[in-house]
């Protein structure tokens, strides 16, 4: 059995189960608060921004791309699930000796096609070192030595999500983490943007002054995106007499990817490129689909987080027009 597939697939299971939030919050030190209590073990903020660094760091040498669609409370509950499967690992008194740490770096490189030096370089980049790399890199080895030893010992016919979903009914799971307040989008002036086009024309937000901009965040892998998009073009067939823009802003993809995918569906709205994914980040988008409503006086009246409904589309575009 492919223990490392599993483990991944375990977080999975577990990182959409619920946890509690903790009504208090509290701290180990005066600028470093607890964010997470998982029975006996603190996890504070310090380490939560240097697993996120890790994140980002990893995503950069996979991908050549920076991580954009991750912050630190989606990266303290997408981390959850290893951190209570690490304290299981460490309490069954299992650990990860120097040579597997170093054959699992040799792998990451080796993978990847990269040189220790370029591995250091963008680790520094992202404010953490090689021994936070090390570290992490040990810690899914006890993981996976866990999965194994547990499955082995229970046998093929266990049910996995049977099997976590007790491991984790079993535990104390406390969310401290305060996510910062966002800069006030709804009801403030959207900000500017230029983005080209299939054609690399210029498109800017600035140039539709005066007309109602339906601003949509979306990707082709993105399977809510798939659904809504029909409801986006009958809409602006049915509203583009009435001045209705769609500016659909595609995410970190290239044009000949996109291109089937427009003519898939018969979009005749306006798609543009983030390539560097900043007019994302500019309207903090933290995932995908991300719709932004915008009034003829350039103000947004709507944010819409996941996949909108047609009804619910129609609903909003009739009050900015």
């Amino acid at each position: 059995m492919n223990y490392h597939l599993l483990f991944g697939l375990l977080l999975t299971v577990l990182s959409a189960c619920g946890v509690q939030e903790g009504a208090s919050h509290t701290t180990t030190a005066l600028d470093d608060p607890v964010v997470a209590r998982i029975n006996d073990l603190e996890f504070t903020q310090s380490e939560l921004e240097r697993e996120l660094a890790l994140n980002q760091a990893i995503y950069k040498l996979t991908n050549n791309k920076e991580l954009v669609l991750q912050d630190l409370e989606g990266t303290l509950q997408n981390l959850i699930p290893t951190l209570l499967l690490d304290q299981q690992a460490q309490h069954a008194g299992l650990s990860a000796t120097e040579d597997e740490v170093t054959t699992a770096l040799d792998n990451f490189i080796a993978g990847r096609q990269l040189t220790p030096d370029e591995l250091e370089a963008e680790l520094t980049r992202q404010g953490v070192t090689l021994a936070d790399f090390q570290k992490s890199l040990a810690r899914n080895i006890r993981v996976e030595k866990y999965l194994e030893q547990t499955f082995a010992q229970t046998g093929p016919e266990v049910d996995y999500s049977t099997w976590f979903n007790e491991l984790r009914d079993g535990a104390s799971i406390e969310i401290l983490y305060t996510p910062p307040e966002e800069l006030p989008l709804l009801g403030a002036v959207a900000p500017d943007f230029i983005l080209a086009n299939a054609k690399e024309e210029a498109v800017s937000l600035s140039q539709f002054q005066g007309r109602p901009v339906v601003i949509n965040f979306w990707a082709t892998w993105c399977l809510p995106c798939r659904r809504e998009m029909p409801a986006f073009q009958h809409a602006f067939e049915t509203y583009q007499d009435d001045g209705l823009i769609i500016l659909a802003v595609n995410f970190e993809e290239k044009s000949d990817l996109v291109r089937p995918f427009i003519e898939e569906f018969g979009l005749t709205f306006e798609i543009v490129y983030d390539t560097q994914a900043k007019v994302s980040q500019l309207y903090q988008v933290t995932g995908l689909p991300r719709t932004i409503f915008v009034d003829r006086q350039g103000v947004i009246q709507h944010i819409q987080i996941g996949e909108v409904e047609e009804t619910l589309l129609t609903e909003i575009i009739e009050k900015i027009l």
